[in-house]
């Protein structure tokens, strides 16, 4: 999922630890299929996945790799709930 740098971190909300706690909602006017549940926590978790790996390719370390893998393995299960949800026609 590509991104432009620029407007995509602008909407970027972090805590006083650096974790991220906001993404942003969908861009105006919202189109139908950027409401479904499903598509949004996937899209916001595979979001905070990118940005966990950007930064363990920064910093290095176990710390870091655990935070992007603990991201990573978020994603990966939001998607499963993402194609199972549209296999079975629920929003």
């Amino acid at each position: 999922m590509m991104h432009d740098t620029t407007s995509w971190e602008a909407l970027i909300e972090y805590d006083e630890t650096g974790e991220v706690l906001w993404c942003g909602g969908p861009p105006e006017p919202v189109a139908s299929w950027q409401i479904d549940g499903a598509f949004c926590a996937w899209r916001e978790a595979q979001a905070r996945a990118q940005l966990a790996y950007e930064r363990w390719r920064r910093e290095s370390g176990a710390d870091a790799y655990a935070v992007y893998r603990a991201a990573q393995d978020q994603a990966d299960s939001a998607q499963r709930l993402l194609e199972l949800s549209s296999a079975l026609g629920i929003s």
